[in-house]
């Protein structure tokens, strides 16, 4: 824990200093008394006030200085829980110290529900107290507090010292993304109505072998339907195979500044959090092999391509709670070396549904994209990217002619980034832009437009 320490006169203070200096100039040059007292005792008394509060101050800066600060918070919580902090003062001195200002700068990202961070207190000799209030959990990401400050005054108010506590105990919430609510069969039946006949290409070398029954799903192909189950159930069944339970989806999110614009929980970076954890439950219930890579500035974080699963899904969460809250500063070009390691930590097993997350709103974003694009595709693996676009995620908390602005800007930087999609489209990679809405949906359906392409 570390402290740093603030200490000044107020305004009282200066102000009997600057009586007692000018009555003394008077005195030197002019000795005068009021009602037979010398002018120049009554500087005297003024200033040993002045000294003796100043003592009284220190004695209290020396028991604040020897506080004992703990906080208790849930190191992760989800998005919209309410999160409760606790905080402990202890005082082991013999001494007291009271009507004490004390507040706890909680993260300025979160919003304080019930209970006050801030209030007047008295701390007495050898004693503990408790402050307790609460705060909601918005939008994903690490979020930090600033640390504690406690603020003396002495008794006539003649000097006040603020102590500042940081890096205390804990300091850091991570806020997961929540899995969102959805049913996904409707989704897939409305997204397959304009999909159907896709394309389908064969995988060789991979088991075919006949796992379970489940309900038919627009898209699925006609003759595997089960009909003595669909007898029975008096509904369509389809019988599925190893061979879907088993496709492979690497997720990249690219975290460029523009992913982190807007109101918190309704950033780019929310949703897009939250269409990973869906996408990682979804792969969950099919099976599937998946993995992950989170691009920054600074450096690539992986989860390895593995069988989903409850541990999996997890450690998706908690990777994606140590997001900072604000954007990164700087912009880098990742070069082939860079995108090389991130591949080679992802322990890559033949083809794979790559999903690039990226707003594609800035050059050096659009040229790195372009670049993994092409590394990817030299591999044979297939890739999407899917981005979701500002102006569709802006408008919702616009209003009136605002919004109709809004959407004109919007349109003249949409014709300068369309430049950057038709090289990506020149490489085979289909870039689709999404809103708030649609990036979910989109997503999934092209997870099982992949998956039907194989044929059994």
């Amino acid at each position: 824990m570390r402290k740093t320490i603030e200490f000044g006169l107020t305004i009282k203070a200066k102000a009997i200093i600057f009586v007692s200096a000018l009555i003394l100039i008077i005195n030197i040059f002019q000795p005068w008394s009021i009602a037979g007292i010398d002018t120049a005792s009554i500087s005297f008394i003024l200033l040993a006030i002045l000294i003796s509060s100043w003592i009284i101050s220190r004695g209290k800066i020396f028991v604040a200085e020897k506080l004992d600060i703990k906080r208790i918070i849930p190191k992760y919580v989800y998005e919209l829980d309410e999160v409760p902090v606790k905080l402990y003062i202890t005082n082991k001195t013999p001494l007291g110290i009271y009507n004490v200002v004390i507040e706890d700068i909680y993260p300025e990202t979160m919003k304080r529900k019930t209970g006050h961070n801030l209030g007047v207190v008295q701390i007495y000799p050898k004693s503990e107290i408790e402050i307790k209030y609460t705060l909601q959990a918005r939008g994903i990401g690490e979020h930090i507090f600033m640390g504690v400050i406690i603020k003396v005054w002495d008794p006539l108010g003649l000097f006040h010292t603020s102590i500042h506590y940081t890096e205390i105990n804990t300091d850091r919430i991570r806020v997961m993304p929540t899995i969102p609510h959805i049913d996904i069969t409707e989704i897939l039946a409305k997204g397959f109505k304009l999909e159907l006949g896709a394309k389908k290409t064969p995988h060789s070398g991979l088991s075919t072998e006949f796992r379970d029954i489940r309900e038919y799903v627009p898209g699925d192909e006609t003759r595997r339907i089960d009909w003595k189950a669909t007898a029975k159930l008096n509904k369509l069944m389809i019988r599925e195979y190893e061979l879907e339970r088993k496709s492979n989806i690497v997720i990249i999110l690219e975290l460029s500044r523009n992913m982190f614009l807007g109101e918190l929980g309704t950033r780019k970076i929310d949703y897009a959090a939250r269409t990973i954890t869906l996408i990682f439950n979804y792969a969950y219930s099919k099976k599937d092999n998946v993995g992950l890579i989170i691009l920054t500035p600074r450096h690539a974080d992986v989860i390895p391509i593995t069988t989903a699963s409850e541990t999996l899904i997890k450690s998706v969460l908690l990777k994606l709670s140590s997001i900072p809250v604000y954007p990164f500063e700087e912009s880098i070009k990742w070069n082939d070396t860079y995108i090389s390691k991130a591949l080679e930590k992802l322990g890559l097993r033949d083809k794979t549904l790559f999903i690039i997350i990226s707003d594609l709103e800035s050059e050096y974003v659009t040229s790195n994209v372009r670049n993994i694009a092409r590394i990817l595709r030299s591999l044979r693996h297939e890739v999407i990217i899917i981005s979701p676009l500002t102006t569709l995620f802006e408008t919702k908390l616009l209003r009136g002619i605002d919004a109709a602005i809004y959407k004109v800007i919007g349109y003249i930087s949409i014709q300068e980034r369309k430049k950057y999609i038709d090289e990506l489209i020149k490489l085979g990679v289909p870039v689709i832009d999404v809103g708030p809405n649609d990036l979910i949906p989109y997503t999934l359906v092209k997870i099982e437009q992949y998956r039907r392409m194989i044929v059994i």
